[in-house]
């Protein structure tokens, strides 16, 4: 993590603010690069010899530009932080104390890591701090959706077309824009704020052109930048119009397609291949498991050896490709099986932070089969992504995982436990949040399964399924507590 301080025109005030500031938080000198013209960088290094020093052009646009095109790798972890910084603030969590802040409690760098383990965990690239200092609008909370984040200080893994911008003034307007619509959102610290003044003498802005920058991002992004009349002025707003309710979701292609397919299995196959977009993935058959895995895989005392194994296959087929998926540092992938049989158009819009379903069965584990009112389903499924807690989604025929980090966390889950159950059922015990697409895009094709035989296959409905042998389908329209985002 290095720290970087675009800087102009302010000598004096580079070393009585951000660096007194850094300095105070334990910031290493070694880790801070200080960005200047060429006619001032002779002044700045005499000044602070101590201190690495780059020759930089002038122009927040073009600085900017020269700092994440030309200067940093792909991938570095940056934060770049303003030359005029006075200090940063926290807002106090105890908010029975009369103290509205604890500067002197924060950990800046434990902060700053937390920041970007926040963006490897969200599958986010740039996170930022809360934009105004005022403690009643703060909260004690990290945000993921969209969300603007200023450009006196916020931090970046580096991606460099995200980072190229246009402007310059409102240049972290883009910036946020940008991110935006690669990332699904960024991560904000609203428990943290700096305190600066937003106008004064300096500064890498040549000209402050603020009408040309709002022309600029409305015209460029008009369906996510917006001026918002306040009195006599326009205020700029960040917000997402195309997608009411939905701006924390990503909206993307897959861009991996994964279908889970047994060698002997070709026809099933057939369906997929003229399609270049699906990839193969051989599935681990009986065959191929091992001693350890088949002693540690449970299953009821009545089931045949030979389904036991074909269990323990399928769930090895699935590991095995996180553990691909996480070698790889793959995102966006849709996981099939071969006897999963697209109806409807897949998704582009679904969370970044968890598992989401495209298809299966509903099991109402949590139902008390004593008490007919705990086992009758409470609200509808809405159109679109919903969150749910009330019951499972069984079968693991098609679902995506959105970020190569929600596979990790996924095999940490499995490799910790010490008997191991079917996939799917595995899957619905995580201690995540879960989420389903509704109506299903994908339901089973209509022959015989490669584990054991069934009586019912799924469709668009997401149909609740019973355990036992009294298992039945309920109505087309299945009521259900979710939560709709």
């Amino acid at each position: 993590m290095r720290f970087a301080i675009p800087s102009y025109n302010r000598v004096i005030e580079l070393g009585s603010k951000t660096l007194k500031t850094l300095e105070g938080h334990g910031i290493n000198k070694d880790n801070i690069d200080i960005f200047c013209v060429k006619d001032e960088i002779d002044e700045y290094k005499e000044r602070y010899p101590e201190y690495n020093f780059i020759e930089a052009p002038l122009g927040m646009k073009e600085v900017r530009n020269f700092i994440f095109q030309d200067y940093y790798k792909e991938g570095d972890y940056i934060v770049s932080i303003d030359d005029d910084i006075e200090t940063i603030r926290m807002k106090n969590p105890r908010e029975w104390e009369e103290s509205c802040f604890c500067d002197n409690e924060l950990d800046l760098e434990k902060e700053m890591n937390i920041a970007f383990k926040e963006c490897e965990k969200s599958g986010r690239h740039l996170w930022g701090l809360y934009p105004v200092e005022n403690h009643y609008f703060m909260k004690n909370s990290i945000s993921y959706d969209y969300k603007f984040c200023i450009g006196n200080m916020w931090g970046v893994i580096v991606n460099k077309e995200s980072l190229l911008v246009g402007i310059d003034q409102y240049e972290d307007y883009e910036r946020c824009i940008k991110h935006y619509l690669k990332d699904g959102g960024m991560v904000r610290l609203n428990y943290l704020c700096c305190k600066t003044k937003y106008i004064s003498k300096g500064g890498m802005g040549k000209v402050r052109e603020f009408k040309k920058s709002q022309e600029y991002l409305t015209s460029k992004y008009p369906d996510l930048f917006i001026l918002k009349q306040k009195k006599d002025t326009l205020n700029p707003l960040l917000k997402d119009s195309r997608v009411k309710g939905q701006v924390s979701l990503k909206q993307v292609s897959l861009k991996h397609k994964f279908v889970i397919n047994m060698k002997q299995s070709t026809e099933r196959w057939n369906k997929y291949k003229n399609d270049t977009s699906f990839t193969r993935w051989e599935a681990t058959t009986r065959d191929d498991i091992t001693e350890e895995i088949d002693k540690r895989m449970v299953s009821m005392w009545n089931l045949p050896k030979k389904e036991h194994l074909n269990k323990c296959g399928c769930f090895m087929s699935h590991y095995r490709l996180y553990e691909h998926i996480v070698k790889h540092k793959l995102n966006d992938v849709l996981i099939l099986e071969d006897d999963a049989m697209i109806v409807g158009e897949l998704p582009t819009i679904y969370p970044k932070d968890c598992i989401t379903y495209i298809g299966g069965y509903i099991h109402g584990c949590k139902a008390d089969p004593k008490n007919k009112e705990k086992d009758i389903i409470i609200t509808n499924f809405k159109n679109g992504i919903n969150y749910y807690d009330k019951f499972f989604i069984l079968m693991t025929m098609s679902y995506i995982i959105p970020t190569w980090q929600v596979a990790e966390e996924l095999l940490d889950y499995l490799n910790t436990m010490k008997r191991w159950r079917a996939i799917d059922w595995l899957l619905c015990r995580w201690n995540k949040k879960h989420a389903a697409l509704y109506p299903a895009v994908v339901v089973e094709e209509e022959t015989s399964s490669t584990i054991k035989d069934k009586k019912v296959k799924t469709n668009i409905h997401y149909q609740l399924i019973k355990w036992g042998e009294d298992a039945m389908i309920e109505s087309n329209k299945p009521k259900i507590s979710v939560k709709h985002v």
